[in-house]
C-alpha cells in the first residue's frame, strides 16, 4: 500500500508538470501572436532595417539555384521571402508562413504590389504544418527558431516537409550579441518575458551557440552541411547606422534521406 500511495503521488506530480508546460506552451504562442500582431504594420520599417539586412545575408550564403522551392518559416514582413524569390526567379517558388494573419495580410500586400507571381504567404502554425511531405528543396528560418513555444517540433516539421537531400538554413542572435543583451535589458519592462528558471529546458533554448544549434539540428534527423566557412556554424559582426555591433549566427544542414 505504502509503494502504492508513493506511486500515486509521482503520478499526480507528473501530471501536474505536464498541465503546467501546457500552459506555458500556450503562453508562449498567445504572447507571440499579440506582439507580432500588434506590430505587423511597422515591423522592420522603422529603424534600422536589421531583419532585411540580415535576410539579405542568410540567403546569399546559401547555395539556392534558379528554379529551386523555398519554404520560409516565419516570414514576416519578407525579410528572406523577397530576396528568396530574386534568387530562385521565376522558375522556382517561395512559400512563406507565418503564425500571425496581420504579418500574413501586410506581407501579402507587398507580394501582390510587386507582383510577384512566384512567391506567396499563407497564416500557419510552423509546429503543425498543413504541408505535403517532400515539398521543398530549401526551408529558411531567420531569427526565429527560439522564439516557437516547441522548437523541436518545429525542426521535425522542417525535416519532413524537405525533399531527398533537401536543406535547411537558419540564422540566430549570437550568444555574444551585445546589442540583443542591451535590447532585451531596454524591452523587458514593457514585454512580457518569464525567467528562464520559470521553463524546463527545452523552452529556454536560445540556440544562440553552435553546439546547441548543431545538436538541435542532427535530433531531428540533419547532418551539419558544411558552409563556406571554416566552422560549420559561424557568427558574421556588422554595424548598423548608430555602430552598435549586431551578431548572427548561421547554420545551414542538410536532410540525411
Amino acid at each position: 500500500m505504502r509503494w502504492f500511495g508513493r506511486a500515486t503521488a509521482v503520478s499526480d506530480i507528473a501530471v501536474a508538470k505536464n498541465i503546467v508546460m501546457a500552459d506555458k506552451i500556450v503562453d508562449k504562442r498567445e504572447e507571440s501572436l499579440r506582439i507580432f500582431s500588434q506590430t505587423a504594420t511597422i515591423y522592420d520599417r522603422v529603424g534600422p532595417p536589421i531583419f532585411s539586412y540580415f535576410g539579405q545575408c542568410l540567403v546569399d550564403l546559401a547555395d539556392l539555384d534558379l528554379g529551386d522551392e523555398v519554404l520560409d518559416v516565419a516570414a514576416g514582413r519578407g525579410a528572406l521571402l523577397f530576396p528568396l524569390a530574386a534568387k530562385v526567379g521565376p522558375t522556382g517558388h517561395v512559400t512563406g508562413i507565418d503564425f500571425s494573419p496581420d504579418m500574413v495580410r501586410e506581407t501579402a500586400k507587398d507580394i501582390e504590389n510587386r507582383k510577384l507571381s512566384y512567391a506567396e504567404i499563407r497564416q500557419m502554425d510552423a509546429e503543425q504544418m498543413s504541408l505535403p511531405d517532400a515539398l521543398f528543396d530549401w526551408v529558411m528560418c531567420g531569427f526565429a527558431l527560439w522564439m516557437f513555444a516547441e522548437p523541436t517540433r518545429v525542426l521535425h516539421e522542417f525535416y519532413r516537409v524537405l525533399r531527398r537531400a533537401g536543406r535547411v538554413a537558419l540564422s540566430t542572435w549570437a550568444a555574444d550579441n551585445p546589442s540583443q543583451i542591451w535590447c532585451n535589458e531596454v524591452l523587458r519592462p514593457f514585454v512580457y518575458a518569464p525567467a528562464a528558471k520559470d521553463f524546463p529546458a527545452k523552452f529556454d533554448a536560445r540556440f544562440d551557440t553552435p553546439l546547441q544549434l548543431e545538436t538541435a539540428l542532427r535530433q531531428a534527423g540533419f547532418g551539419v552541411f558544411k558552409s563556406p566557412f571554416k566552422r560549420k556554424i559561424s557568427c558574421i559582426p556588422t554595424r548598423n547606422s548608430t555602430g552598435r555591433r549586431f551578431g548572427q549566427r548561421v547554420s545551414v544542414a542538410n536532410s540525411k534521406r
